[in-house]
Formats: C-alpha cells, structure tokens, sequence
C-alpha cells in the first residue's frame, strides 16, 4: 500500500538520507547541486526542497 504523506497541505514524495561519516554542511552542499541540476526537468507547478536539519542548519546561519 503506498503511503500519501503532505506538507503544509500539498502532497509531497519524501526521500530520506542519513549523513554517515561526513559533515551536514557538505551533504547538504551535494544534495542542492543535484537539486539546482534537476530544476528545469520539473513538471510545471512541482517543486524541489531540502527539509529537515538541513533546512534548520540552513535557517540557523543565514547572516544579515
């Protein structure tokens, strides 16, 4: 049975990660190149975002 999961009402597909032996940082450098690559594939009205403790570190050292 697929699982329907939703963020902030609108559906999402979730792909988990686990940072084994590296910094957040890096990793989530990696994933926004991929994310930054695959963009333009999307189809209209899609979106692709890193949540989770990427998104907190993200968020905790922007600087004003």
């Amino acid at each position: 049975m697929a699982v329907v999961s939703h963020y902030n009402v609108a559906p999402v597909i979730d792909i988990f990660g686990a940072v084994t032996g590296r910094d957040l940082g890096a990793v989530a450098g990696d994933i926004n190149k991929i994310i930054d690559s695959t963009r333009q594939k999307l189809p209209r009205g899609s979106r692709v975002v890193a949540r989770g403790q990427v998104q907190t570190m993200q968020a905790s050292y922007v600087v004003f």
